[in-house]
């Protein structure tokens, strides 16, 4: 599953209509050339046909928290205005069976509007992150180290400008990679304590792999590699391990989901998840 081919347009009502969402994707969709891609990204990673090395993958726990901003939500927020455009497969990409199947799996029967928009955007966030992420690792643990993490902390310099109910929202793990929290140069806000011991250990890891390519190192909890046991590093204020992310969810999108696709499509179609 590849998000260029997942999602290119999604509108709700009017872009000045504060009650509703208006959102734009520009794709970039990949070109199977026979010489930079031989073949389709995932029949190259089934076949192992990629640089064995050691690597680190991750998402954050709130992927598509941008996707709704605060002040685009009100309590009017309903089911059919979500219904109406992603069933439209002109915008999602998927035919509207395949769609309802989605919202289903997600949605179920909530007309709480804030039970609706965690669910959508945790429906976002598997679709066009999570799962391809695990998908990549779980196909490259086999011949190479892979050490996976969840990203869980909501930076405190945002506190301001995302809404209370967004957490690690899509490249926040940013700041702490690169201790930008660090930089007195930068007019960032000013991190807690408990952020910038976060951002050192990060530091740390990052730094441990870049020289023996295992990012464990003394003082740091142990970041166990991601393999049958699927275990991965919860990166947050306290730091932890956690096992089987989004495993609830995996089925769905990984036999569900591509066997009702395949059912939905022309003979000789690709399907593509």
């Amino acid at each position: 599953m590849w998000p260029q081919l997942l999602i290119s347009h999604v509108t709700l009502g009017e872009s000045l209509n504060p009650h509703f969402i208006k959102i734009n994707f520009g794709m970039f969709p990949g070109v199977v050339d026979g010489q930079f891609l031989p073949k389709h990204p995932e029949e190259l990673l089934a076949a192992g046909e990629f640089n064995h090395v050691p690597s680190i993958i991750s998402v954050n726990n709130h992927e598509c928290g941008w996707m709704i901003p605060a002040g685009h939500i009100a309590n009017t927020y309903q089911r059919s205005d979500l219904n109406a455009s992603l069933s439209d497969s002109r915008s999602s990409g998927f035919p509207p069976e395949i769609m309802h199947l989605m919202m289903k799996e997600y949605l179920r029967d909530t007309e709480d509007p804030g039970e609706f928009r965690a669910q959508f955007q945790d429906m976002m966030g598997d679709l066009m992150f999570v799962i391809p992420a695990l998908k990549v690792a779980k196909y490259q643990h086999s011949d190479s180290p892979v050490y996976f993490y969840e990203f869980q902390h909501q930076p405190s310099i945002f506190k301001d400008v995302k809404p209370d109910f967004v957490k690690a929202d899509h490249g926040d793990e940013i700041h702490f990679v690169f201790g930008i929290f660090l930089f007195l140069f930068l007019d960032l806000g000013e991190a807690t304590e408990e952020e910038k011991l976060l951002s050192h250990r990060i530091m740390s890891y990052w730094a441990n792999f870049a020289r023996h390519g295992d990012p464990n190192g003394a003082d740091l909890i142990h970041w166990p590699v991601y393999d049958q046991k699927e275990e991965y590093l919860q990166l947050n204020l306290q730091l932890s391990v956690g096992k089987s992310l989004r495993k609830d969810k995996w089925k769905f999108w990984t036999k569900t989901l591509p066997e009702k696709m395949k059912q939905s499509q022309p003979e000789n179609a690709r399907v593509e998840l």
